[in-house]
C-alpha cells in the first residue's frame, strides 16, 4: 500500500463510517485483481461479521448477479 490520503465519510447499510483514501498498488476480490486502485479504508468494528465492503468504484467494472439464497455472487468483466 502507498500513502494515505484525504479523510472520508462513507454511508453504508451499517451506518456512517469514517476512514481515509489510500492508493492500493494491488487489490484482489471476487477472482479479479486491480492495480493502482483508490480505496476507502475503514476500521470496521469487530461486532460486524465481515472483513470489508466492496463499493461501486470496484463493482461498476463488472456485470454481477447476487444469489442470496445460494450465498453466491456471480461476476464477469463488463
Amino acid at each position: 500500500m502507498r500513502d494515505a490520503g484525504d479523510i472520508t465519510t462513507v454511508y453504508s447499510a451499517v451506518g456512517k463510517e469514517h476512514g481515509y483514501m489510500l492508493l492500493v498498488e494491488r487489490f484482489s476480490a471476487l477472482g479479479f485483481t486491480l492495480t493502482d486502485f483508490d480505496a476507502h479504508i475503514l476500521d470496521m468494528p469487530d461486532r460486524y461479521d465481515f472483513h470489508g465492503l466492496l463499493g461501486l468504484s470496484f463493482l461498476r467494472r463488472f456485470n454481477d448477479e447476487i444469489r442470496s439464497r445460494e450465498n453466491k455472487i456471480l461476476v464477469e468483466p463488463a
